[in-house]
């Protein structure tokens, strides 16, 4: 996203020192080595930090890119106490703030919940923090948690909690914390596969720029301006990638709606209307239960005035779904190793499976899923084999119609994802299915609208590709 881009390219242009202009009246950064040397050493003395060895020689061939002149190069152990700060003594009860690494949400650093120790609390395996600390995730170093304590609390081990010394912004450092550079840093020195973590000498070891300290202020105040801009475009975009991904379902139901009340094409007269089609179906209806393709005829119950839910052209009639087609099983078949074919054979999911016997369908055949929660979805079969337990065959009486019924389908699957019945194990509702009403146009009008259709969503589906 544009608004990521933006947020790591400001990062790494403040730690360049290409954000804010140097000011002559700044003092230069090797000025604050006095003043940061002499912190180190009361913070050791007042028992706060442990022992730090002696500053190590920064070598050109480590120098990663170019800095202002009046900014110097030290190692992150020169200017924090990370990993060398002492627990901290710390009064906790049930009200203490409790933070884990879940807390935290990746790359931006916001918290996402706030929780306390409660009643039953323990310490075991947990670090203490005071407000003004940095808390960095050495755990899965990638997901970039990095935060400014805001209260005294409790952490998780995987959080190690610092200070920076006196002339050093821990703002600045936080921010340095976030940006490409030592991101790419601390993740490709992690060990571990599954639980990558980045060891606490390597950061010690990190190079980081300092500026003079009234420019980390400037710095600190450019980057929070700038990044709460890029927050508000992060917000526009999300909005927008939503509105991209709702817009293609919501404007083709829409337009299914449209042309299934008769106002995406015009009625022609010499079409004639429904009826004639109706009886050709029904002609084929009775001919497909008398040879057994179906077992079992079910009449259709009566359309009454009620039923209908909104008017359609006078050349058009109502229909039952159950008038133009029916759930079949296929034809049992012992034909051996033959495909089975379910919904991971039809997702491309797992390793194709065969069987030697069942309910067999033929290539584009049109089956149904009846079980689970995805009931009522449409596929075709894409070659021959047995239909899987949770399959059925839709069986159209006049194939003539199939396209035009498919896009009715297609409006009606979130109605009847919706209808499903069962708890544990949902079905298809299959007496609402078999009772849904269709308006049906001449068999003439069915092809120009699915003509219409296909035309329509495939505009539809460049605009988002």
């Amino acid at each position: 996203m544009i608004a990521e881009k933006l947020r790591k390219a400001i990062l790494l242009d403040a730690i360049k020192g290409k954000l804010t202009n140097q000011c002559q009246g700044d003092e230069t950064a090797s000025d604050l080595l006095g003043l940061i040397d002499a912190d180190r050493m009361r913070q050791i003395q007042e028992k706060r930090v442990s022992i730090v060895p002696a500053h190590t020689v920064i070598s050109d061939e480590e120098i990663p890119f170019e800095i202002p002149e009046n900014w110097i190069w030290v190692r992150f152990e020169d200017v924090t106490s990370y990993g060398r700060t002492n627990k901290v003594t710390l009064q906790v009860d049930k009200d203490t703030w409790l933070l884990e690494l879940d807390q935290i949400e990746k790359s931006t650093s916001r918290l996402i919940t706030r929780r306390n120790l409660g009643e039953t609390f323990s310490l075991n395996s947990k670090s203490t923090f005071k407000k003004g600390m940095i808390l960095y995730s050495k755990l899965r170093p990638y997901l970039d948690k990095v935060l400014l304590a805001d209260d005294d609390g409790v952490c998780t081990s995987e959080i190690v909690p610092f200070l920076t010394y006196m002339g050093v912004s821990s703002e600045y450092v936080v921010y340095f914390m976030k940006s490409p550079y030592f991101i790419d840093y601390v993740v490709s020195r992690s060990y571990g596969v599954k639980m990558p973590r980045v060891g606490t000498d390597e950061v010690q070891k990190c190079l980081i720029p300092l500026p003079p300290y009234s420019e980390q202020i400037r710095i600190v105040n450019e980057l929070r301006r700038a990044l709460e801009t890029i927050e508000l475009l992060e917000s526009d975009e999300l909005s927008i990638k939503r509105l991209q991904q709702q817009f293609p379902d919501k404007m083709k139901y829409s337009i299914l709606q449209y042309a299934f009340q008769g106002k995406l094409t015009h009625q022609q007269s010499e079409e004639g209307d429904a009826m004639g089609f109706l009886q050709d179906v029904e002609i084929s209806r009775r001919r497909i239960f008398r040879d057994g393709v179906l077992k079992k005829e079910i009449d259709c119950s009566a359309i009454t005035a009620d039923d209908l839910p909104f008017e359609i052209p006078v050349t058009w009639k109502w229909a039952r779904l159950s008038q133009l087609l029916a759930l079949g099983d296929g034809i049992f078949s012992q034909e051996p190793n033959l495909p089975l074919i379910d919904a991971a054979f039809l997702r491309g999911r797992g390793e194709k499976r065969v069987a030697s016997n069942g309910r067999f369908v033929e290539i584009n055949s049109v089956i149904i899923l009846v079980d689970g929660e995805n009931s009522g979805e449409i596929f075709i079969a894409p070659c021959d084999g047995y239909l899987g337990s949770t399959f059925r065959k839709l069986v159209v009486f006049d194939k003539r119609a199939w396209p035009y019924i498919r896009y009715f389908l297609k409006m009606q699957q979130d109605f009847l994802h919706n209808n499903k019945t069962g708890s544990a194990i949902p079905h298809l509702n299959k007496k609402l299915f078999k009772e849904m009403l269709i308006p049906v146009p001449p068999i003439e009008e069915q092809k120009r609208i699915v003509l219409k259709l296909d035309s329509v969503f495939a505009v539809i589906e460049s605009l988002v590709m």
